[in-house]
């Protein structure tokens, strides 16, 4: 019944040795047959495949915040939510992964920076201690690298135990702790590497969680790190936009605390969009 209903038809996954894991190219479904999701050729999630003749090249970089996910179909996620908010009809690129950290992203640009080396326009999303280490594969009920024999077992385990068991391995969320120099200036060098141009266009979107915005609406720095991060963007000729700073960002539009709902994405994409249109865009 579970299989009848859509609820297995969800994303798989490779392992990789230099990324950590990466969906797999290729691949489309339609999640509880109502959440449609695609990954194109190179694994970026939308339906589009990549053409690099498109000017200007725009790219979404995040982790689950712009993937969006299974609860989401692919119209309501942040890309395609920040292209129907803008009035130039601009394609947006993501590259996203749930879990990722700036990490496993520096690892998948390094890896397509032949095909990829030419953006013209970068929204960054940063999430506080992303800049500790690349979050590893962790395992087939977070991200299933194979086509299930048993979809109600592996639906029980996945998302009926954890309510009753705490299960660490089913956390999908990215690692995070007390960033580094060394990642640092690593940030700094694929923030050239991405860009074709020496004058870089874009921002650094600061992203909290519900527990985050909390300390930021008390009036207290929710971001440990902002002065490295503000420190790259100044040096890389990009703004930062704090998304808590925004007053229609408010703890209601999280579903878990870190996630947005349908109407946190909708909130989401408006900040973003204003922020491109600011720029020309």
């Amino acid at each position: 019944m579970t299989r009848i209903f859509g609820y297995s038809d969800f994303p798989l996954y490779d392992i990789s040795d230099d990324i950590g894991y990466i969906p797999r190219p290729s691949q489309n479904g339609f999640f509880q047959r109502k959440n449609d999701w695609y990954f194109n050729a190179m694994s970026m999630p939308t339906a589009r495949e990549w053409q690099p003749d498109i000017s200007p090249k725009i790219f979404l970089i995040g982790n689950s915040i712009v993937m969006g996910g299974n609860p989401f179909p692919q119209r309501e996620k942040l890309g395609p939510l920040i292209e129907r908010g803008m009035v130039s009809g601009r394609i947006i690129w993501p590259i996203a992964t749930g879990g990722w950290t700036q990490l496993n992203q520096f690892a998948y640009l390094k890896a397509n920076a032949e095909k990829i080396n030419s953006a013209d326009y970068v929204m960054w999303e940063y999430m506080s201690g992303a800049l500790n280490r690349k979050t590893e594969w962790k395992g087939e009920y977070v991200f299933p690298t194979q086509r299930v024999m048993c979809a109600f077992c592996y639906l029980f385990r996945r998302y009926i135990l954890p309510r009753i068991l705490i299960l660490n391995e089913n956390n999908e969320l990215p690692v995070s702790g007390l960033i580094t120099r060394e990642h640092v200036i690593e940030f700094e060098n694929i923030i050239n590497t991405v860009f074709s141009r020496n004058t870089h266009r874009g921002f650094i979107w600061l992203y909290p969680t519900a527990h985050e915005l909390t300390i930021a609406r008390s009036g207290r720095e929710w971001l440990p790190e902002r002065k490295e991060i503000e420190a790259v963007a100044t040096k890389e000729g990009l703004r930062i936009v704090d998304v808590a700073k925004f007053p229609q960002w408010d703890t209601h539009l999280y579903s878990d605390g870190v996630h947005p709902t349908n109407e946190g994405n909708e909130q989401l994409a408006k900040i973003l969009a204003t922020e491109m249109m600011k720029d020309g865009l």
